[in-house]
């Protein structure tokens, strides 16, 4: 396994296991977010389980 850096909180992880991915990717877990532009990515972000869970729950408003 790869460690990865939150782009947002800095912490250190190796892998994302709570949020599991829905639609058209099923059995994945969100591990983070790109942006795109003109069809293509333009940047990517990595995000720990915690901050994937703020971006679902707080920004996104998605509560379980």
């Amino acid at each position: 396994m790869d460690a990865k850096k939150c782009d947002r909180c800095g912490t250190y992880y190796d892998e994302n296991k709570k949020h599991k991915t829905t639609g058209r990717v099923h059995g994945g877990t969100i591990s983070g977010f790109c942006t795109t532009a003109q069809s293509s990515y333009d940047k990517c972000f990595d995000l720990c389980d915690d901050c994937v869970g703020s971006l679902i729950n707080k920004f996104m408003k998605m509560e379980k």
